[in-house]
This record gives C-alpha cells, structure tokens and sequence, in this order.
C-alpha cells in the first residue's frame, strides 16, 4: 500500500512537471516579425484593398437577420484584410523597389500611411484588455457551457431535496430550470441586439443598457460568486485526496498542488480554445464519476429500496421549498460563460440552439441524478456522493476522477471573473499586471483554503449562491431585456439618471409576453433571496 501511495504521487508530479513546461513554451514563445519593406509594402497595399472589398454588396438574405451577416461580412473584409498583411517576403522584392522609380513611390506613399496610423501594427494581431479570441468551434463552446453548470455542485444534489421532497423538488427543478434557459436566451438577444464590437461581455452589456452602477455590481456578485466556487474546488480537493494518500500535513500539501496546477492555467483565460482542453478533461472525469455515483444509488436501491427518511413536499414548508430553489440556482449559476462563449465563438448564429440544449440536458440529468441519491440516502447524506463510494479499487477511481474534475474546471470558472477584472484594470492575461493579479487571487484563495475546514466554505458558498447567482441569472438579464430597446434608440442618454430607470417599466408596449415574463423573474428571484437567504440562515 505504501508503494501504492509513492507510485501515485510519482505520477502526480510528473503530471505538474509537463503542465509547467507546457505553460512556459506557451507563454514565452516569440513572434518573429516580418521585414520592415514588406511591413510598408503590405499596409499601402492593404489600404486600396479594403476600398476594393467595401464596394462588395451585402450578402444578405431574407431568411436571416442584416445585422449578423453585416457583422459576418465585416469579418470576412477584415480577415482577407490581415491575412494579405501577413504574407511572407517575397525574395527580391527589396531590390525591385530600389531600382523600379514606380516602387519607390509606392514605398514613400506607403511610409505617409505608416505615419498617418503609427500605432496600428496589423502584422500581429492584438487583444484590447478583456477582450476574447475568436477561435473557438461550437462544440468546444458546447464544452464550455456544459462545465460551467456542471461542477462540484451536482455532486450536492441529494442533499437538497429533503427542504422540498421528492415530488415537489422535481416541480420546482423544471421550473426553475425552464426560466434559467429563458434567462439565458434573453441575454444573447440583448447582446445581439446592441450588435456593436465593444459590448461582449456580460459587464459591458450591463454598463450599455443601465449604467455604471448595475455593472460595478455585476463585478461584485460575479468575483464573490465564482472565486468563491474556485475556493471550494480547492478544499475538496484537499479533503478528497487525503481519503487516498493521508499523512501528516497532507491536507496542506493537496491544497499547494491545486495552487501550482490551476495558477499556470489561470493565466490563459483569454484563450477558450486553448481552456477547451481543460473543460474536455473535466467533462470526461466528472462523467464517469457521476456514472459511478448514479450506478451507486441504483445499487442501493434495488438492494434496501426508498429510504425512510424520504419526504414527498418536504419537511420545512414552504421555507424549505425557496431553500430548494436558491439551492438549485446556486449549481445552475453558469450563465455568466455564455457571452464569452458567444463572443469566442466562430459559429456565433448556432450558439443560441447549443446553449438551449446544453442547459437542458443539464437540467434533466440534475432531476434525475438528484432525485435517484435522495430516494436511495434520504435525509442521511449530509455531503457529496462521492463520500458514500466504498473505499475500493472502483471508489478510488471514482475519487481521483473526481479530483481531476475539480483540478480543470477551476480555470472554466476563474476565467468569467478574471475577464472583469482585466476589463477594469486595463491589462493583458500575460502582461506583468495581469499575472500577478492572477497570482494574487489564486493566492488568497490558497491561503483561505488553508485556513477554513470544509463545512465553513459549504456555508459561505450557499449564502453566495442565494444573493449573487439569482441576481446574476434571472435579475439583471430580465432588467436587461426590458430595456434593451430603449437603450439601442438613446445612446446618448445618461444611464443613471432617474428618469432614464423610470424607461424600464413605462416604456410601450408594457405588457408583451417577454416583459411579462420578466416580471415574474423579478417577483420570484426577490422571494428567492430573501426567504432562501433566512432559510440558510436558520438552519446555522
């Protein structure tokens, strides 16, 4: 067994040694520049071939929206545009220009547009601060949605539906499930129709639509809510590798290795293609380990049937059936991936169909998983599943896959915050300022995970869950989708002002079926954090 435990940690470590020397070749691999003449050559020449490529009619037809295939011909100009830029040199260019009267005047016209737009260097393609690579298919994109509703929390489930019963918690998980898809369909359309390059985030839509104050608080509830996640994916961690190889100070040492695996990640949170890896690792650990937990609690089904502490609508009515929603909505919070996913994304008009389906498997399978460990536990499971597997060869499996899961969708949801802060600070993923702001929170949140016990952070992730996430999923993207209209036809209008908040509710029509539905997401996300919050509050 000891032999066991040294071959492990043998593994482990070269595993973190490939991961280093992975993300240093990454990270510090030059970009050899292209010749100065050809540089000159190149920008005169782009410059006749964008007005040439401007005069091209719009390929827009009547079956889709003008606005996307403006944006997609816009793309295609742009593209053609620097992939001309970025020809390699061609031998004995330099001595036609010097000996050709006809080059030479073409390379001073060309040093005058040089001059003209000094700053614009076309050669490489440059990132404003925050701003995502648009290099991702959709079925990465798939990937991403997918990791950021299904994480640690999934493994919780059964511990929910005691507050509501096995009846009523799966009436209250297809609601609340069906307006988290509405939700986020809402928010691509606000998105969409603002249709302009430099509103793509969550943040800047909030900013576009209401002002400055509805995004510094959107900053606020995203950073406690998903750096928050990335502190309980560390202390599980912790405590799930002390389950395999316990020793003095193990707990310390498991949770220093999550800080030297996820750091190096971290710093490429532009890069969702390049984080695409990171989330088909997680998804493929957090399958099978989900598998072997549902194959679990069919076991214990057919062998002791329904527990006997399982309740049909609860034992906290109707307290606990708000404590169930606030619950639910804490493990369906992801819908703050979905814009930088879209803005990623390279087949932007399938995104909405991808995100509607990605969710809604998500959410069938959290009934079904959820409903089937509370029928097989009852009121007896006070934490994750994976507590409950065998301390076997198959329960060992299932605990490293389960680490493996929390390792890489670390980075998934450290990214959506970390793009915030970039935003606002002004600053490059790889720049001196952006990584070590990146090591700055990853080593805050080292440290709280050295110093708090588990229990400690389930509660501080619950109260999270019940005040920011119900403000991020259903809130602010119903506020939004109210007034998004108003906001397209004033945008010059002062965002924070009175009057202009007065527009959201009093704009005609008042009563369409959207707005209605809007409504009601106020109405119930309100009950939600209030009665859900005195819910966890009691039970301390």
């Amino acid at each position: 067994m000891f032999f066991a435990k040294v071959i492990f940690l043998v593994g482990l470590l070269v595993f973190f040694f490939h991961t280093v020397r992975f993300t240093c070749c990454a990270t510090f691999t030059a970009v050899t520049p292209m010749s100065p003449a050809v540089q000159l050559f190149n920008k005169a020449y782009a410059e006749e071939l964008k007005a040439c490529l401007q005069r091209l009619p719009s390929t827009a037809s009547d079956n889709e929206p003008a606005h996307l295939t403006q944006m997609e011909d816009e793309r295609y100009r742009k593209t053609l545009i620097e992939g001309f830029m970025s020809v390699p040199e061609v031998e004995g260019d330099e001595g036609a220009s010097n000996g050709d009267p006809s080059c030479q005047q073409k390379d001073q016209k060309a040093q005058e547009y040089v001059e003209m737009d000094d700053d614009d260097d076309m050669t490489v393609v440059r990132l404003a601060a925050g701003e995502l690579k648009e290099n991702t298919n959709i079925y990465k994109s798939a990937f991403h949605v997918f990791k950021a509703n299904v994480g640690t929390g999934v493994f919780l489930l059964p511990t929910f539906y005691p507050d509501a019963g096995y009846v009523v918690s799966v009436i209250l998980g297809v609601l609340i499930g069906a307006a988290v898809v509405d939700c986020t369909r809402l928010l691509m359309d606000v998105k969409i129709k603002i249709n302009r390059s430099d509103v793509t985030t969550y943040s800047q839509v909030c900013r576009y639509v209401c002002g400055a104050g509805l995004g510094w608080f959107l900053f606020v509830a995203m950073c406690l809510a998903q750096f928050g996640f990335c502190l309980m994916y560390t202390q599980l961690f912790g405590d799930t590798m002390v389950e395999l190889a316990n020793f003095k100070g193990s707990k310390y040492l498991w949770v220093s290795v999550v800080f030297f695996l996820c750091f190096p990640m971290t710093c490429f949170s532009d890069n969702l293609s390049l984080l695409a890896i990171a989330s088909i690792i997680a998804t493929v650990s957090v399958f099978y380990s989900l598998i072997c937990c549902f194959v679990m609690s069919l076991v214990q089904l057919s062998q002791d049937g329904v527990h006997p502490g399982c309740d049909v609508a609860g034992n906290r009515i109707p307290v606990g059936w708000f404590n169930n929603l606030a619950n639910n909505m804490m493990v369906l919070e992801g819908i703050a991936i979905i814009l930088p996913v879209h803005a990623a994304c390279t087949q932007k008009r399938l995104v909405p169909k991808m995100a509607t389906l990605v969710i809604t498997g998500v959410i069938a399978w959290y009934i079904l998983f959820g409903l089937t460990g509370y029928l097989a536990y009852g009121n007896s499971m006070t934490t994750s599943l994976v507590a409950k597997m065998a301390h076997s060869p198959w329960g060992t499996s299932v605990r490293v896959f389960f680490a493996l899961n929390l390792v890489f969708t670390y980075p998934v949801q450290f990214m959506s915050a970390m793009q915030l802060i970039d935003q606002t600070v002004r600053c490059k993923p790889r720049s001196w300022m952006g990584i070590g702001l990146r090591l700055l929170i990853n080593l805050v949140i080292w440290a709280l995970a050295m110093g708090m016990p588990t229990s400690a952070v389930n509660t501080v992730v619950a109260f999270v869950g019940a005040l920011p996430s119900v403000c991020m999923v259903m809130i602010i993207p119903s506020i939004l989708a109210m007034h998004v209209k108003y906001a397209v036809e004033h945008p010059d209008a002062d965002r924070n002002t009175l009057q202009y908040w007065k527009k959201i509710f009093v704009t005609a029509p008042c009563f369409t079926f959207k707005r209605i539905r809007c409504y009601v997401y106020l109405v119930v996300a309100v009950l939600i954090m209030v009665i859900g919050t005195y819910s966890i509050a009691e039970t301390l």
